[in-house]
């Protein structure tokens, strides 16, 4: 049976490229594994056309998260303020029981 993880794709300094990049380097490498990438749906695309997918599309899910909870923010407030962005989507799956784990 596959784990499914939700990938923070807007999370980190080179995103979404690194994320992209890093998250379709572990599909080659594990072959039992689905990811949800989370964030902004057109940016991933665009990664994702110039990552080397190489026949794992079927095992990349992408969510849209319109907000990205900024590395300066309080938190609490981050997630009070910012219902569509990737952290709360994340969480939003993971309750939904739609994947294993969240990154």
């Amino acid at each position: 049976m596959p784990v499914r993880v939700a990938v923070d794709a807007m999370g980190g300094d080179h995103a979404p490229r690194a994320i992209v990049r890093g998250a379709v380097e572990a599909l080659a490498e594990e072959a039992d594994l689905e990811l949800v990438l989370v964030g902004d749906e057109r940016r991933i695309h665009e990664e994702l056309t110039s990552a080397p997918v190489n026949g794992h599309q079927s095992r990349i899910r992408v969510v849209h998260a319109s907000q990205v909870v900024e590395m300066d923010e309080a938190p609490v407030e981050a997630i009070k303020g910012k219902k569509d962005s990737s952290l709360i989507r994340m969480a939003e799956l993971a309750a939904a029981r739609e994947v294993d784990a969240v990154l």
